[in-house]
């Protein structure tokens, strides 16, 4: 009877705080969360994880079997075994800081070695069901494949070993798999120890930037040398969109950790010519500053702040106005996401002001905040624009933001992945939201610029992996954000040039690489990996056909001029790659990291 009691009480105590989600709400999404929390499933409606707080229709009703009704009124103290504790159940409270319940965390993060990898952080995720590994380390991933030579290495915990050796059945090694030499490319060697052909690509084949192979010492390459990595900008950099960083002392905003996705009113209501005080961040200074900025213009979809002191035109706001009503908001909220609404006024906000530094643009996670929890926050949908840029560079760049904001939408309020705005993910982020302008106005030249100009391809020329995002190094962004749109572009073509797969990778809940290599696998080749895939995205960098897994669908803008590595080693990020010119024969260096591969590229045509 104890055990019918305290069961009843566990469900009244439950309820009362269940204020704006419903207890079937909350059991789909952690179900739904579960089920693919070890792989991809991007069938799921998201406006089904959640319902409106009346919609109790299909909540099944609680039985309680052998229990008659007046079993509860004839309880007494006999009932109840004074040392029968076994059944109690602690109630969960999910970032309190401590592990309760079911919980398998709360709030803390431990070493990775704890979960079997080599090393790196793991965080606890915002709805205390587990670990994000995002950050951890191991040479290989689980399972995955790769060749040497002609042998097929599987990952097997955590280390390679031979699984298959090709030559035993006159076949040959590619892409972790044995086939039929008359399957491959001819002006490919993907074989060795010696390798044919003028150039080689030397890769590692990791899906995991933080790990770090050496390509062992490039004794067959002429006209090596030593190789300085100081790399010399021109005056007038690039812009680029940037990202505040969170204070620490900060915790899982309370509309995650709550559920509470919309304010059900405004938090406080504007018209045009009111003024508010905005926090934004000072890239050149490296602090938030407190600005006064007044509101310009309010559309159907967007309104407009501008910072106090600039001269920005009442023609120019209203072609923003304009141009995000009838075709930024469509675009971005048809191919991407959704708008969160998060202060329940209906509108997108853009601040329009001085940003400092080199930023053009940015959201921040800070904004998710009450004004309670962060008295610094600004809380709205929020997109800062840089002012000092010109008309046609605003508007492209609120179409990147709103790709941010829209995706940060899907990842942290409606999955409650607090963490999937790590490095980690940005490439993936960054080369959505240069798709959408990809999709808004044509190719990117200025990123096909960066991996062609010598002034800004010294990163690319010596290995620098776009899935390692330097967001600490301006020079090495770059070269990520100009590898990640390309690279997001070549998906793009080879899915059958599906823009659909932008928002079945943002749909995807795993929020890491396998929500890119679920669209390989899908649209591209079912038994290829990311690897694989940035495998033939480096080598169609050389190649250049016009058609094919090396081409770029013939799209003319995709031209590239990609520097040979001069150096004697280089070490390399996982998925990074050097091309170096060879004499004609190249031999694989016997001191060559585990995770390092090299492939022979005949661009002669002989």
């Amino acid at each position: 009877m104890k055990k019918i009691l305290c069961f009843l009480f566990f469900i009244l105590i439950f309820c009362s705080s269940c204020e704006n989600v419903t207890l079937k709400s909350v059991a789909d999404y952690v179900d739904n969360k579960k089920d693919n929390d070890s792989q991809i499933n991007n069938d799921n409606d998201p406006d089904d994880q959640y319902h409106d707080e009346d919609d109790i229709s299909e909540v099944p009703d609680i039985e309680f079997p052998d229990m008659e009704e007046n079993d509860l009124e004839e309880a007494g103290d006999d009932d109840i075994e004074e040392d029968d504790t076994s059944s109690f159940i602690p109630i969960a409270v999910c970032g309190n800081g401590k592990v309760e319940g079911n919980e398998v965390c709360d709030g803390n993060s431990i070493d990775c070695t704890e979960l079997g990898f080599t090393g790196g952080t793991a965080h606890c995720k915002s709805d205390c069901s587990g670990w994000s590994t995002g950050g951890c380390l191991r040479d290989c991933e689980p399972g995955s494949k790769k060749c040497d030579g002609s042998s097929v290495m599987e990952c097997v915990n955590g280390q390679w070993s031979e699984a298959e050796n090709c030559s035993e059945t006159f076949g040959i090694c590619r892409g972790g798999r044995c086939m039929d030499p008359s399957e491959t490319d001819s002006r490919l060697d993907f074989e060795g120890p010696s390798f044919s052909g003028d150039k080689v690509l030397v890769y590692h084949y990791s899906v995991n930037g933080e790990h770090i192979n050496s390509s062992g010492t490039l004794t067959t390459a002429p006209t090596l040398s030593p190789l300085s990595t100081s790399y010399s900008v021109p005056e007038g950099m690039l812009r680029s969109d940037l990202r505040p960083p969170v204070p620490e002392h900060l915790g899982v905003p309370d509309i995650i950790k709550n559920r509470h996705l919309k304010m059900h009113e405004p938090v406080k209501s504007f018209s045009l010519g009111d003024k508010d005080t905005f926090y934004v961040y000072d890239f050149g200074s490296g602090s938030n500053r407190a600005v006064t900025a007044t509101l310009r213009n309010v559309g159907t979809y967007c309104e407009i702040w501008v910072e106090d002191g600039s001269t920005i035109s009442n023609s120019n706001i209203q072609s923003i106005v304009d141009e995000f009503d009838s075709v930024i908001y469509y675009l971005v909220t048809d191919n991407f996401y959704d708008v969160a609404d998060i202060d329940g006024n209906g509108v997108v906000s853009i601040f329009i002001g001085n940003l400092g530094g080199y930023a053009a643009g940015y959201i921040t996670w800070s904004d998710f905040y009450t004004k309670q929890e962060y008295s610094q926050s600004n809380f709205r949908d929020l997109m800062y624009i840089e002012r000092s840029m010109q008309l046609p560079s605003m508007k492209s760049t609120i179409v990147h933001e709103f790709q941010h904001l829209v995706h940060a939408n899907r990842n942290l309020l409606i999955e409650g992945d607090w963490n999937s705005g790590n490095l980690y993910y940005r490439w993936i982020d960054e080369g959505l939201a240069m798709a959408a302008q990809h999709m808004y106005e044509g190719a990117q030249t200025d990123k096909i610029y960066i991996l062609n100009h010598s002034s800004y391809n010294g990163p690319t020329r010596d290995g620098n992996s776009f899935l390692y995002w330097d967001y600490y190094d301006q020079h090495k962004v770059y070269s990520d954000y100009a590898m990640a749109y390309v690279f997001i572009q070549y998906l793009r073509i080879q899915s059958g040039n599906k823009t659909s797969i932008y928002r079945e990778i943002i749909e995807c809940l795993t929020n890491d690489y396998r929500c890119v290599e679920n669209i390989v696998t899908k649209y591209v080749h079912p038994e290829y990996n990311l690897n694989d895939f940035i495998v033939d995205f480096r080598l169609s960098l050389i190649l250049q056909d016009d058609s094919g897994p090396y081409s770029f669908g013939g799209e003319s803008a995709f031209k590239f001029n990609i520097p040979a590595f001069t150096g004697s080693q280089v070490n390399l990020r996982g998925g990074g790659g050097v091309f170096i010119n060879s004499p004609g024969t190249f031999i694989k260096p016997s001191n060559a990291g585990s995770n390092i591969i090299f492939i022979g590229i005949d661009t002669t045509g002989n």
